[in-house]
């Protein structure tokens, strides 16, 4: 009977410990993807972007590991713009059209200056 309770106490070990990993690692992809969305949010509202937004959906990057938030802006709609978050402090910003990386900084800052120009 000793040897059928210690076969069980080791069947349940072995069968939780991949459940708690697969929790673990369920778990923090969405803290991490959630970070990532607050992080945006935070940006788009600093920069007041929030009505300029026609879509925007949040993916991950497996090859380096980070989520992102893919936009499209109303006024360009041909334009994809990826939000890359590495931490709470590091934003990368690209923009590609028709498949074409393109600057990000001129336009962003445009954007800016434009909407800040429609406001006064």
């Amino acid at each position: 009977m000793l040897k059928g309770d210690i076969m069980k106490k080791l069947i349940l070990i072995t069968l939780s410990i991949p459940l708690v990993i697969l929790l673990l690692y369920t778990t923090n992809k969405f803290i991490h993807k959630k970070s990532a969305e607050r992080n945006f949010d935070s940006y788009v509202e600093t920069h007041g972007y929030q009505d300029d937004i026609f879509s925007q959906e949040t993916m991950y990057d497996s090859k380096i590991g980070v989520f992102y938030i893919r936009v499209y802006y109303k006024k360009y709609p041909e334009r994809e713009y990826e939000y890359y978050y590495f931490s709470n402090d590091y934003i990368v910003a690209s923009a590609y059209e028709k498949g074409v990386q393109i600057n990000t900084d001129e336009y962003l800052e445009g954007f800016g200056e434009e909407n800040e120009k429609d406001n006064r």
